[in-house]
């Protein structure tokens, strides 16, 4: 490969790949949220089950529904929230429970 070749090609491919990295970063700040975004999908009052069972020959999201509902969330140090929701069956107290971490400064939930 001639000089002039090798440098037109390591300069349209240093372009190329600089532009896919500068593309790539432009997303950030929004993907920062995903995880409030599965925090209302999952936890929020017009939720859905991120899981499914079946109870009694009904599935979860017919179960759970009818049974009392209660969340809680507590910081675990600066960084880490424990989000938990919890469905108790009054006829024998068999509680569901979701527990969910997420960490500030970042999209996971676990």
């Amino acid at each position: 490969m001639s000089l002039k070749k090798w440098i037109a090609v390591t300069l349209v491919a240093s372009g190329f790949t600089s532009s896919i990295v500068w593309a790539a970063g432009m997303d950030k700040p929004a993907d920062t949220r995903r995880d409030e975004k599965w925090l209302q999908a999952f936890l929020g009052p017009n939720s859905h089950l991120p899981f499914s069972f079946v109870y009694g020959r009904q599935s979860s999201g017919d179960v759970v529904s009818a049974w009392p509902r209660k969340t809680q969330s507590r910081a675990l140090g600066e960084d880490r929230t424990e989000h938990m929701v919890t469905w108790t069956r009054s006829e024998n107290s068999l509680q569901v429970r979701l527990a969910a971490l997420s960490y500030a400064g970042s999209p996971v939930v676990e």
